[in-house]
């Protein structure tokens, strides 16, 4: 049974609707000084909450993948997996927090557009009230908290502490270089000190690669912070997991997640003394920057066609959906990080979404229906991935 809170309720418009109104504030002193004429006029329609919110639509329709020419995912299903049709959640066990988009770095893959200009960032309140929920659903054994670079978000070290006080998993996806900023030096001795498992991002090997996707000597960052959690003990004590993340540089799908793993440890070790226990390879998803990209050299289509092609029914039961949701920074709930950054509202409510507020614990989306878009034949493509690599 949903309770409603009305005055607290969030739905899938929110961040839509905090876009309109910071723009239409951030203009309302440039349209009280133009005056009675034919340019006030033009200028007030123009940044009208209608014109923004069909600006916004338009941009939004323009870089979605629903119109490119494959088949709908949910028909994939239906034609091969006849017993997951309609895909439903079977019970919530993993709770993925997008606790901001604020980071330090703005990765040409990034699914939700971080960077360090962004400010959108999760409320005592939203914090509370998940830790609330996930005191009140014994299902959950791991909270998976996400960003930008989540450790310079605020209610960071508060999620942090409560959820390992109630004994559950806790997951810092970290960009690595995070560590080395000025004010964040603390962060590897908290995390170990609350035994938080560290998935970090490590796009390759080879420092070429990972400055092609992710910065300017972001590289040698990245290997000086996989050292610096070393010394904490990460990679190598038994309760500090330490796992990297791979994704592929462009139009191609993740290898072989065990072969490229024993490449991985054997190049970081023999030439940076680094070690770690597990490579997760995702395929990129092809939503914002990438699909921006893929556009601009004119293979959306291909790609898509590339991930339909290579459709895996085997892998459909166990993609992140099936047991995880994702909580935003405002509250909302999505069935996961990617719709959540797409705007898709979870199959429990399609119309209006779902807020943390409406629940009484995350039980309540046990069995509910899951939104899907062809974005996600990405999850199924190849070896698949959930939020711990290859399925």
């Amino acid at each position: 049974m949903l309770r409603k809170v009305t005055y607290l309720l969030i739905n899938t418009k929110i961040n839509h609707n905090n876009i309109i109104k910071s723009r239409i504030s951030y203009n309302k002193s440039i349209n009280d000084d133009l005056g009675n004429d034919k340019k006030k006029t033009g200028r007030k329609l123009r940044f009208s909450k209608e014109a923004i919110e069909e600006r916004l639509k338009r941009k939004k329709d323009k870089r979605s993948v629903e119109g490119v020419d494959v088949k709908p995912f949910q028909l994939s299903i239906k034609e091969q997996i006849k017993e997951l049709f309609p895909l439903k959640r079977n019970k919530v066990e993993i709770v993925g927090i997008n606790i901001g988009l604020t980071c330090n770095l703005s990765c040409e893959h990034c699914h939700v557009e971080s960077s360090p200009t962004r400010r959108e960032t999760m409320s005592e309140l939203v914090a509370q009230r998940t830790i609330d929920l996930v005191k009140n659903t014994p299902t959950v054994h791991t909270i998976d908290i996400t960003g930008g670079a989540p450790e310079m978000h605020q209610q960071f070290k508060y999620l942090v502490k409560e959820m390992s006080a109630l004994n559950k998993t806790v997951i810092d996806r970290c960009n690595l270089t995070i560590l080395l900023e000025k004010g964040f030096e603390d962060i590897p001795k908290f995390l170990s000190e609350n035994n938080v498992t560290v998935i970090a991002s490590m796009p390759c090997y080879s420092a070429d690669n990972v400055n092609k996707q992710r910065g300017d000597k972001v590289f040698d960052r990245s290997i000086e912070a996989l050292q610096i959690l070393n010394s904490h003990g990460y990679g190598i004590k038994d309760n500090l997991p330490l796992n990297l993340v791979y994704n592929p540089i462009g139009f191609s799908l993740s290898p072989n997640q065990k072969s490229l793993e024993k490449q991985y440890k054997h190049e970081l070790k023999k030439n940076f003394d680094i070690e770690f226990n597990n490579l997760y390879c995702f395929n990129n998803m092809p939503i914002k920057r990438f699909a921006d990209q893929l556009r601009k050299e004119n293979k959306l289509y291909d790609y898509m066609k590339l991930l339909q092609d290579n459709f895996n029914p085997s892998k459909v039961g166990n993609i992140m959906c099936k047991n995880s949701i994702t909580i935003d920074h405002a509250g909302g709930v999505y069935d996961c990080d990617f719709n959540f950054a797409l705007e898709i509202p979870s199959g429990m409510n399609k119309k209006h979404g779902v807020s943390i507020f409406e629940l009484e614990s995350f039980n309540n989306l046990n069995n509910s229906p899951i939104s899907t878009g062809k974005h996600c034949y990405a999850c199924t493509a190849g070896e698949g991935f959930s939020c711990q690599g290859a399925i």
